[in-house]
């Protein structure tokens, strides 16, 4: 184990003494090294890199300049108030100009924004942004709908929250539309 992970592990360990967890239990015992582990490695990977991933866009002159959209990019963040899982879909339509990525490219960029403590309209935002950037579009469309745990956890009668961004020819959408996008 690395020395990051060596001294999560110990904070993990303080946090469930601290609950009065018995650390002897066979369930338990290896929970603070489970948990940095998986910290580390999975549920806060995207603070590995300070840059998003590097998405070279291609120029593809006179080809299709209407909505293309990407439905359904399943993604697990974190709350950045309870620092527990944020799971949902998330939903990208855009009009391409002349810049085109694969679409495997927006996975990448779902999984580096996500995969660090977000609020869910901050994330909304920064794909939003990203595509912007990346395309040299300004008709971006990002819909997030997730389920938080931190509201599962306190009885909320809904855990469900939808965020969208939308710019260019998506600003007169309203909002949570994305099933009027596909038409």
């Amino acid at each position: 184990m690395s020395e990051r992970q060596d001294l999560l592990a110990m904070h993990v360990q303080a946090i469930m003494q601290i609950l009065g967890l018995d650390l002897q239990d066979t369930a338990l015992c290896k929970t603070p090294t489970r948990v940095a582990d998986f910290y580390l490695n999975f549920l806060f990977d995207g603070l590995k890199n300070d840059q998003p991933p590097c998405i070279q866009a291609y120029l593809e002159p006179a080809t299709h300049h209407e909505k293309v959209l990407l439905r359904d990019i399943p993604f697990v963040s974190v709350c950045a108030h309870h620092l527990v899982p944020i799971t949902g879909k998330i939903s990208i339509c855009y009009i391409p100009k002349e810049l085109l990525i694969g679409f495997s490219k927006f996975y990448d960029l779902v999984h580096y924004y996500s995969r660090r403590p977000q609020l869910q309209e901050s994330l909304t935002r920064q794909l939003a942004d990203a595509i912007i950037d990346l395309l040299k579009t300004p008709d971006v469309y990002v819909h997030i709908k997730a389920t938080h745990s931190c509201m599962l956890a306190q009885n909320s009668s809904s855990s469900i929250v939808e965020t969208t961004a939308a710019s260019g020819c998506f600003a007169a959408y309203s909002p949570l539309a994305v099933s009027n996008l596909s038409t």
